[in-house]
C-alpha cells in the first residue's frame, strides 16, 4: 500500500471517529421519555345522575340546563361517539322504529343503533319540548340555535365534570354505556355493533364488568 493510500485510510478513520463522537454527544442531550397510554375513565349510571344534579345548580339559563341534561342522557344510553352526537340530524332519528342512523362514523361507516326504552322518553321530550328552533338539521343545538362544535361541547363537559368531581370526557359515557349494557347481559357481539367497532377486541377493552351485576344477569338468562 502506498504512503498516499495509508494517509487517506487514516484520514477516513479519523473522520468516522469524529462523526461517532458527534453522534454520541447528541444522544446525551436527548431526553428519553416514556409514552403512557391514556386511560379514559368509565362513567356509570350513578355518575350520570350526579352530573345531572350538578347541571341543575349551574348559573345558566333553563334552556342551557335542559339541553346539557338531554345531551348527557343521550350520550350514556346511545353509546355514540361525541363526534357522532354533534353530527346526528333530526332526520336520522326514527322514534317509530326506535332506531338512529349514525352517518359517517369512525372510518366513514354508517350504522344503525337502537333507541331503548330508557332513552326514548328523554329523546322524545328533547325533540318536542327542548330543542331550539333552527334552520339547522342537527339534532343537538346550542340554546341560541347554533350548532355544537366538538371543542365547545367538550369544554362544557369538562366544566360540568369538574363541578361534579368526575374525570374524563364525554367519551367516558360511551364506555360507561357499553359496560352498563354488558353487565345487564347484552352479548359482546351486539355491543360491538352498537359501538361501531371493527374489532371485538376494542369493544372488550371498553367494558369493565362488575362481578355482582354479571351474576344477576346470568341468573335471569
Amino acid at each position: 500500500m502506498t504512503n498516499e493510500l495509508i494517509e487517506l485510510s487514516k484520514l477516513i478513520r479519523a473522520l468516522d471517529l469524529e462523526k461517532i463522537k458527534e453522534s454520541f454527544l447528541k444522544l446525551k442531550d436527548i431526553k428519553i421519555t416514556r409514552t403512557i397510554s391514556r386511560i379514559i375513565d368509565t362513567l356509570s349510571l350513578e355518575d350520570l345522575n350526579k352530573a345531572l344534579e350538578v347541571i341543575e345548580t349551574l348559573s345558566t339559563s333553563r334552556a342551557n340546563k335542559e339541553i346539557m341534561k338531554s345531551l348527557f342522557i343521550f350520550a350514556f344510553y346511545s353509546a355514540l361517539r361525541a363526534s357522532e352526537i354533534i353530527n346526528l340530524e333530526i332526520t336520522d332519528i326514527d322514534l317509530k322504529a326506535n332506531r338512529l342512523l349514525v352517518r359517517q362514523g369512525k372510518n366513514s361507516k354508517d350504522r344503525f343503533v337502537g333507541i331503548n326504552r330508557e332513552l326514548k322518553p328523554h329523546l322524545e321530550r328533547y325533540l318536542n319540548e327542548i330543542r331550539p328552533e333552527s334552520e339547522s338539521l342537527k339534532a343537538f343545538l346550542l340554546a341560541d340555535g347554533r350548532e355544537f362544535t366538538l371543542d365547545r361541547l367538550e369544554k362544557r363537559v369538562k366544566y360540568i365534570f369538574k363541578k361534579t368531581g368526575l374525570k374524563g370526557l364525554l367519551h367516558s359515557f360511551r364506555r360507561g354505556a357499553l359496560t352498563h349494557y354488558a353487565n345487564r347481559g347484552v352479548p359482546l357481539s351486539h355491543l360491538q355493533i352498537i359501538a361501531g367497532h371493527a374489532n371485538v377486541q376494542t369493544t372488550m377493552s371498553y367494558v369493565n364488568h362488575e362481578v355482582e351485576q354479571v351474576i344477576q344477569a346470568q341468573i335471569n338468562w
